[in-house]
């Protein structure tokens, strides 16, 4: 029998997240399976400089950060009926 506490560790296991950059050059996912993409639109080369390119990864990945820790705190209040102990960040290696 699966308890509720595994139901719960499930569900939270494949926690999608999917992230825009600010300027749109950048996506950030991450899967059902844990696996994270990186997707710079053509053209960003030729358009930004290296640290703008830079930005934008850190934009998009913490707009997907942004996501899934939303996607977290529900399901803490699905299951538990609180978001009491939701960390400031999940922790996509456990997640």
């Amino acid at each position: 029998m699966v308890s509720r506490l595994d139901r719960y560790e499930e569900v939270v296991r494949r926690l999608p997240a999917t992230g825009r950059s600010e300027r749109g050059w950048v996506v950030v996912g991450r899967d059902h399976r844990g696996d994270i993409s990186v997707r710079i639109k053509a053209g960003a080369r030729r358009s930004l400089t290296e640290a703008e390119i830079a930005a934008e990864i850190r934009s998009a990945m913490l707009a997907a950060l942004t996501t899934h820790r939303a996607a977290y705190v529900r399901a803490r209040e699905e299951f538990f009926g609180s978001p009491l102990g939701a960390s400031p960040w999940t922790d996509w290696a456990r997640a």
